[in-house]
């Protein structure tokens, strides 16, 4: 079954296994079903400058828009500019960017902090848009699953993971553990 618009274009296919295909938004109010397949889960970000593609890693501006990211260990760090595939969230705004907010993503990345490798954690470089390997404290857009260490810069796959490395906390990490034993020493007494 094939539905065709005014100008003789197929805007919508179903096939006889039940599988359908839309040129086109979906809107509904809830959606039921087993399986979805997408890479990644996108949400819709206004954008505080022009010119993001996909693989840029992006940060929260002052206004609570995004932009490239533009420090190492930047503050604010939102994650990866996705090429718009898979399920998006959001409102379709004029000036909004899809982010990936879970799934698979390509992100830009150079060797600045040594190679990369699979399971190793990315954050931001000094390279405005770039990720790197993280080495210490700070926040954390996801884990590279390829491999990078040549100089400039490429692309590598990364899953979506925002957090914080542990080693942000330092010294204060040990007695904040220290103090959590103590309290859970005084409930148990």
């Amino acid at each position: 079954l094939n539905l065709i618009d005014s100008v003789g274009e197929t805007v919508f296919r179903l096939d006889v296994l039940g599988n359908a295909e839309f040129d086109g938004t979906v809107k509904a109010k809830s959606i039921d079903a087993e399986v979805i397949n997408a890479t990644g889960v996108n949400q819709i970000y206004r954008a505080g400058e022009a010119g993001l593609v996909a693989g840029d890693v992006v940060a929260f501006d002052e206004n609570g828009n995004v932009r490239r990211s533009s420090a190492s260990n930047q503050k604010g760090l939102v994650g990866v500019v996705s090429p718009g595939s898979g399920l998006m969230i959001g409102e379709n705004a004029s000036d909004g960017v899809p982010v990936a907010a879970a799934g698979r993503v390509m992100v830009r990345v150079s060797a600045q902090n040594g190679p990369i490798q699979p399971g190793d954690y990315l954050t931001s470089s000094d390279t405005p848009g770039v990720a790197m390997k993280a080495t210490g404290g700070g926040p954390i857009i996801g884990v590279s699953s390829g491999y990078f260490s040549d100089p400039g810069e490429n692309t590598v796959e990364m899953t979506v993971m925002s957090s914080l490395m542990a080693s942000n906390f330092g010294g204060e990490y040990e007695e904040f553990q220290n103090r959590i034993s103590t309290i859970e020493d005084q409930i148990t007494d």
